[in-house]
């Protein structure tokens, strides 16, 4: 289940009142994400939060996993929700393509997790793809 989503039909006040999971899944719902172009990170986008959040927070690439709006933490097993408008998915997508792989390969080497590099290069084309489309994303990941 962990993916990165286009999230083109994605109404902004629905955005701003989603507050539990259940909201963001209902919204999800509505807007069929299930149709939608979606990049698959499988358990790599554990190792990637770990290592921005602690590595690296205070680079543009550390709010893929706070996004603009997000799912409020619970004890559900249910992944988190994110959501990217498409000013962040730019200031993202030029800042991973600016830093380089060895960045980030480096990042994730200092927790142990430098396997999970093979995710840069098809983020990287994911993101620019949805900002050529002017697309927000929606990010799931976790449980």
């Amino acid at each position: 289940m962990p993916s990165i989503i286009y999230a083109s039909q994605a109404p902004t006040e629905q955005l701003q009142r989603a507050i539990s999971k259940s909201d963001w899944y209902d919204l999800l719902g509505q807007i069929e994400v299930e149709s939608s172009p979606a990049f698959d990170g499988e358990d790599s986008f554990l190792a990637w939060q770990y290592a921005l959040e602690e590595y690296a927070p205070h680079i543009a690439t550390a709010k893929i996993f706070q996004g603009d709006y997000r799912s409020a933490e619970d004890d559900s097993q249910d992944p988190h929700v994110a959501y990217l408008s498409v000013i962040s998915v730019e200031e993202i997508a030029a800042e991973m393509s600016t830093l380089g792989r060895g960045y980030f390969q480096g990042i994730l080497q200092q927790c142990g997790n430098q396997n999970d590099i093979w995710l840069f290069d098809g983020l990287v084309a994911f993101l620019k793809e949805a900002v050529t489309k002017q697309t927000p994303i929606f990010v799931l990941w976790g449980h």
